[in-house]
């Protein structure tokens, strides 16, 4: 493995790229000299790139890029990532820690972030900066199949307009090889459009087996448009799903599962098919989560919390349990976060035999059940007599042993 540095302020191509102060200057030169289970370091800090991309490039090992602000490893804490217009592709690649400006005004508008290799993107952030006027684009990025999503940060500025279709959606189309995870990303559409003024931001369309799992996400729809936050299209030999710990804030839809196929009973019988969604937050959606008739899958929807869903919290026949309508709205929008009402939903309540226990209460001592109470004497302390090792003594209709002496051990027999 070699660590390889890329400084687009103080590097240079003609440098040998194994050090800091000897980093290479453009991206293509620090790519190209890449192998299996290298790493390349991107400075950040004010540091601009164009396109990082390896595209067509692939790797017998992960090979991972990350960008750092002043110290490779600090993850740009507190600091500010490298600039590019895209990042991604390749073949087992590790992408992390990059700011990505989008101007759609210029062509080809399609994929600020391309995940359509196996690798994981982690820390990205992808501000999405002005409209592309002309013919239908696809998603800003693609993850179809064995892709890990990881603290993807996505805004529209003010009036940014996109013209595509419903099926290819705005941000990432999951089709394919599926096994697509999008975990703690926040999707912030608000000022967004579509051309049409209806879309999706996510759509999945598996059909190669593979599960997709979305969790602790921030969905945040323009209220002004009917907006579909995630789209799963139920096929031949599609993936299970789970939704966990995700907010659905001001969209149409925020769940929308459907399908083409007359018979999913059959293929549940094949290939055992769950749906999971719990502990997930629908607020101001037209919808929450919505299930095409005819659908007959394992489906289950658990601990999650509906507030102002102004026409279904759940439209269609599910396996419910435990949902909470909130009195009042649990979602901070400004810090893209649940505020403290919001929080205390959390505190639910699971069944567990024959009792109740909250999911972060603690068993203290005394909650256990004791049968029988000892005596005990005036000073407070059990009267097991003085007998000696062998003897036997009665205490309150128990029967105790001395088994040992110094230290005196009683075994109740």
């Amino acid at each position: 493995m070699t660590e390889y540095y890329l400084n687009s302020i103080s590097g240079s191509d003609s440098n040998g790229g194994t050090g800091e102060d000897n980093a290479f200057a453009s991206s293509s030169v620090a790519l190209a000299a890449l192998t299996g289970g290298d790493v390349l370091w991107v400075k950040g800090g004010g540091a601009t790139y164009g396109n990082i991309s390896l595209s067509g490039v692939a790797f017998s090992e992960e090979v991972t890029i990350r960008g750092y602000d002043t110290t490779p490893g600090d993850n740009c804490v507190g600091g500010t990532p490298p600039k590019s217009t895209y990042v991604g592709s390749g073949y087992r690649t590790y992408f992390e820690n990059f700011y990505v400006e989008r101007d759609g005004t210029s062509s080809p508008f399609t994929l600020a972030l391309d995940t359509r290799n196996p690798g994981h993107y982690k820390n990205i952030s992808i501000n999405h900066t002005n409209t592309y006027s002309g013919g239908t684009r696809d998603s800003l990025f693609i993850g179809d199949g064995y892709r890990q999503l990881y603290g993807i940060r996505y805004y529209a500025q003010p009036g940014v307009e996109m013209n595509t279709s419903f099926n290819s959606s705005a941000l990432l189309l999951s089709s394919g090889g599926h096994r697509t995870r999008v975990e703690g990303c926040v999707f912030d559409l608000t000022n967004f459009s579509f051309t049409s003024g209806v879309g999706s931001y996510i759509n999945s369309n598996s059909t190669n087996y593979g599960s997709g799992y979305v969790g602790g996400t921030v969905f945040m729809g323009n209220p002004l448009e009917t907006h579909t936050a995630y789209y799963y299209d139920y096929d031949a030999n599609t993936s299970a799903q789970t939704f966990r710990d995700c907010i659905f804030y001001n969209l149409d839809v925020g769940i929308d599962i459907t399908t083409s196929l007359a018979d999913t009973a059959s293929l549940v019988a094949t290939y055992g098919i769950p749906v999971i969604i719990e502990n997930c937050f629908f607020v101001n959606c037209g919808t929450g989560i919505k299930l095409q008739s005819g659908i007959d899958f394992p489906f289950v929807v658990k601990d999650c919390v509906f507030y102002n869903c102004t026409s279904y919290n759940i439209d269609g026949s599910i396996n419910e349990h435990n949902s909470i309508n909130a009195t009042e709205n649990p979602f901070d929008p400004v810090n893209k976060r649940l505020n403290d009402y919001g929080k205390s939903l959390l505190k639910l309540h699971y069944h567990t035999g024959t009792e109740t226990v909250t999911s972060d209460s603690r068993r203290e001592i005394y909650h256990i059940p004791i049968g029988t109470k000892f005596t005990t004497t005036d000073t407070g302390s059990l009267n097991l007599g003085t007998g000696g090792v062998g003897d036997t003594v009665n205490v309150s209709g128990k029967a105790f042993q001395l088994v040992q002496d110094n230290p005196r051990v009683w075994r109740w027999t």
